[in-house]
């Protein structure tokens, strides 16, 4: 079944569901705030000061009070990211200071965290963790496709600030960002939809829509399913060609998810979900002026295709000693990429050699969790978690790159690439937190962890013919072995005002170069190191008559051995994956959430400063040098975030609003310090009328980017002259209605 079938199938299974709801009154009342009907005789909402609840994470696989956990989380609700309009990962992480990220390209990306981050080509492994609920996404190898959830349906989004390793291992150097999916529920009968149209300045019109429904299967079992199509209208234009708007696309994303409740005390939850992106092109511009232009070099679009499936089952069952959970994951990502673009990365589209360089990629993984946590009893002042782990990986990519003399249409292989490599991590991990004296917790945690990659790469052609030998070989493998622990120490002033600090560590796989050594290059490593990080963190947290949250946090960041791409020397260059001698990042973080005396209006506010630098000089084997204290690059030295929220009661309507403004400081593109990035001020606005009697409608418009203020977020450059750029939205106009049974 095709994309736009199965949402049409999901929509109109949703229309079917919503007109059996409305005439069985037997059906059991709805529990969610965003998916309750409200009869017509209902009184309308009011508006009342707002009583600052706190989020439950899961952050450490168990619930927990965001303010109990000794940690920075920032923590979002489905319903809020919808209501602010977000629609994609980079519209939430611009909204959480101290996170940046770094566009590639169709759904790849780079996630930095507090500075934690130096390639932003996707060549190393990625620094920063990517989970749908417990399964990760991030690749040991060559960064391949990515989720990307739009917010619809989503229980909520975490993204956790600092190394992750004691529960998510090598998955999550720097910290993670975790998707929340929303339950199936037994016993509840309700559907959502919506459709959306926007506009962009200097681009094509986009449309959304999506649906869901929960369906009741018997009193023990529901089936949840969930189903998102979003045209992307493009914003590039290739000038030199002529064409408008080529990066357009589509992208998709569906789910089925069934749970069971067995007995009291036991659950079974099957999940199955696929995400699929189509591009026309790379949203790649070359300009610094705000153009959202080609100049240069594409004779042709250069389509691209990314997607993944994932298959999970969890099972669970409480008894007197705890909650045993097993936790298995199947995943399937896929790339094809045509790799057009290769002639003006290449530089050699003018001297009469267009190119192509095609790329495809299959990635295989299983995941395998055991765990038991302790029974939720709020007079024990112990808590703990006891696991086994599990995870195999296997990634298959090959590139071929093509040369076409302009004249005569003779191709020549100048580089064929294949590489075929495993890795895999094996640990024992717990931590247990102790409250005494009624002030004090103290939390120890750590994971026992052995990790291995290792495979095959050959890469042949002109270019390797050129090093001195007909066949570049790489077969090699590195492992490692260590503890990851966790320490924090918290105290309670009073009830309203408690300090914690904490140590942390996280690691990252090492793996195999993906080239040898030649003649050309003799000295080139067969593989690359695993990096550490330490974390140190100290905060406070207040909170004041249930209306006013301020949270302040200071860190330091010590990185051992970080993985950063690099160049050989000789007369063909080739690009290779080193490590630099050290690095460290310091900074401080705040956030405030306001609930002011005037009924239904919210203030939050949040700032942060980074500091990320080399601690060591670094000569390439080419010859560059990093000088110590050289910036690192893909993060911003300061941000911040300001929103104001307002909702109220207009008889039998509801109306909310949001203002939001993001600042984000000046960043660099690369570790050379090639091109400034970032460097901007946004402004989104956004306003929503709803008649939770007229099946939950709900109608709101919205403005992001509101000063259509363009800065280049993400660039690669290749040689002075020769880059490429990724802006950040332009503004852009979105008209969404919802409905909700």
């Amino acid at each position: 079944m095709t994309k736009r079938a199965w949402v049409l199938a999901c929509t109109g299974f949703v229309a079917t569901w919503c007109a059996t709801a409305a005439a069985q009154d037997e059906a059991p009342p709805v529990e969610s705030l965003a998916e309750i009907a409200v009869p017509e005789d209902a009184p309308a909402p009011t508006a009342e000061p707002v009583h600052l609840d706190d989020i439950v994470v899961t952050a450490t696989k168990r619930d927990t009070l965001r303010r109990d956990l000794p940690a920075s989380i920032g923590a979002f609700s489905g319903e809020e990211l919808e209501r602010q309009g977000d629609l994609e990962m980079r519209d939430f992480l611009r909204r959480v200071p101290g996170v940046a990220q770094t566009i590639i390209q169709a759904d790849q990306s780079r996630i930095s965290i507090r500075g934690v981050q130096i390639d932003a080509g996707g060549n190393t492994p990625e620094a920063t963790g990517l989970f749908v609920d417990d399964i990760p996404f991030n690749d040991p190898f060559l960064n391949q496709a990515r989720p990307d959830l739009p917010p619809f349906d989503l229980e909520g989004v975490e993204v956790l600030k600092g190394p992750q390793g004691t529960f998510f291992g090598g998955s999550a150097l720097s910290g993670a960002v975790r998707y929340k999916l929303a339950d199936a529920e037994p016993g509840v009968r309700s559907a959502r939809s919506f459709g959306a149209y926007q506009t962009v300045d200097d681009g094509a019109p986009t449309w959304l829509a999506g649906a869901a429904a929960n369906v009741p299967i018997g009193d023990s079992a529901a089936l949840r399913l969930v189903g998102v199509q979003r045209e992307l209208g493009g914003v590039v234009d290739d000038v030199r060609n002529g064409a408008a708007d080529t990066d357009h696309g589509q992208t998709f994303s569906g789910r089925a998810l069934l749970r069971w409740n067995i007995g009291e005390t036991g659950s079974a939850r099957l999940l199955a979900l696929r995400q699929e992106t189509e591009v026309n092109d790379v949203p790649y511009a070359e300009t610094t002026d705000g153009r959202l232009e080609r100049e240069r070099a594409l004779r042709s679009a250069s389509p691209g295709r990314t997607g993944f499936d994932v298959y999970g089952l969890t099972l669970s069952r409480a008894s007197a000693w705890g909650t045993w959970v097993s936790a298995t994951g199947l995943l399937n990502k896929r790339a094809a990429l045509s790799g057009l673009y290769a002639e003006r990365v290449l530089g050699i589209e003018d001297a009469g050699q267009p190119a192509d360089a095609p790329v495809t990629a299959d990635v295989e993984g299983l995941v395998q969790e055991f765990r038991l946590v302790s029974p939720e009893d709020p007079a024990s002042p112990w808590r703990w978690l006891l696991g086994l782990y599990g995870q195999q990986y296997a990634s298959f990519t090959t590139q071929r790159l093509t040369t076409r003399d302009a004249l005569t249409g003779m191709e020549t292989e100048a580089l064929d690439f294949v590489a075929d490599v495993d890795a895999q991590e094996r640990a024992v991990f717990g931590e247990g937190s102790m409250r005494f004296l009624d002030r004090w917790t103290v939390t120890l945690g750590a994971r026992a962890y052995t990790v291995e990659t290792a495979g095959t790469v050959v890469s042949s052609g002109a270019v390797i013919l050129a090093t001195g030998s007909p066949e570049n070989r790489n077969d090699a493998s590195v492992r490692a072995s260590g503890v990851s622990p966790r320490l924090a120490v918290q105290f309670d002033v009073n009830d309203r005002v408690s300090t914690y600090a904490s140590a942390a560590r996280g690691f990252r796989f090492g793996g195999v170069q993906i080239v040898g050594p030649s003649p050309a290059s003799p000295n080139v490593p067969p593989t690359y190191s695993p990096d550490r990080v330490w974390n140190y963190e100290l905060g406070v947290r207040t909170q004041w008559l249930d209306a006013l949250q301020l949270d302040g946090a200071v860190f330091y960041i010590d990185w051992e051995d970080p993985q950063v791409p690099s160049t050989t020397g000789g007369a063909v260059a080739l690009n290779i994956i080193d490590n630099l001698d050290g690095a460290r990042s310091q900074g401080a973080e705040l956030a405030l959430r306001y609930g002011t005396p005037i009924p239904g209006l919210v203030l939050d506010l949040g700032a942060a400063y980074t500091d990320a630098v080399t601690t060591a000089a670094y000569t390439a084997p080419n010859g560059a040098t990093v000088p110590a204290g050289t910036r690192l690059p893909c993060y911003a030295d300061v941000q911040g975030v300001a929103a104001l929220r307002y909702g109220r009661a207009l008889g039998a309507f509801a109306l909310d609003g949001t203002v939001a403004y993001n600042t984000q400081g000046r960043g660099v593109s690369d570790i050379l310090q090639s091109m400034e990035i970032y460097d901007f001020q946004t402004v989104d606005v956004r306003i929503g009328l709803a008649q939770p009697a007229w099946a939950g409608a709900r109608l709101s418009a919205g403005v992001v980017n509101l000063t259509d203020e363009r800065a280049v977020v993400s660039a690669l450059v290749q040689a002075p002259g020769n880059f490429t750029t990724v802006y950040n939205r332009p503004r852009t106009l979105e008209l969404r209605l919802e409905l909700a049974f």
